[in-house]
């Protein structure tokens, strides 16, 4: 009667290696399926801030061109209030020649201030922080993303088959 329990144990036993081995595979599919959906996660976190990047870059490059083009009018302009304050027989304070035959007489009432150049210089630094930020993450997250896709190649599963996982 032992023998016949040792038999029965036994032969219950060899039954249970085939579900151990599916076990097995059932928590190694169970991990490839969370790497894949954070591999997608990443992915679509990607696609936002390349998004966000591209559009605080278009907003820097704004902001930047109507930066110099206030920047060049304040110069403009003060070259106009040099010219206007030179006399003949003066010297010049940034020449030194005593002739002024060129001076310009150019209307100085439409120049921006000091204060309107700092504000926008101040806006411009703002929105160039801004988009290095953005770009900053961006790269941070394309690195991430280059790492799980080399976790997810170990599967043997390209990325148009991780999508389709997402399906």
């Amino acid at each position: 009667s032992v023998t016949l329990l040792k038999q029965d144990m036994e032969r219950l036993d060899n039954q249970l290696i085939p579900f151990d081995d599916k076990l097995q595979q059932l928590s190694e599919l169970i991990e490839q399926c969370r790497v894949l959906r954070e591999f997608l996660s990443i992915q679509q976190s990607l696609h936002v801030l390349e998004s966000e990047t591209h559009e605080k870059e278009q907003q820097y490059n704004v902001v930047k061109t109507e930066y110099m083009i206030l920047e060049n009018e304040w110069f403009a302009n003060q070259a106009r209030v040099l010219a206007a304050h030179l006399h003949d027989g003066e010297a010049c304070p940034v020449c030194g020649s005593v002739e002024h035959p060129n001076k310009n007489e150019q209307d100085q009432t439409v120049a921006p201030s000091k204060e309107q150049l700092e504000q926008a210089k101040s806006t411009l630094n703002r929105v160039d922080n801004d988009y290095r930020n953005a770009l900053a993450k961006q790269n941070a997250v394309m690195g991430q993303l280059s790492s799980k896709s080399e976790e997810v190649a170990r599967f043997g599963v390209n990325e148009e088959q991780a999508e389709e996982v997402d399906k």
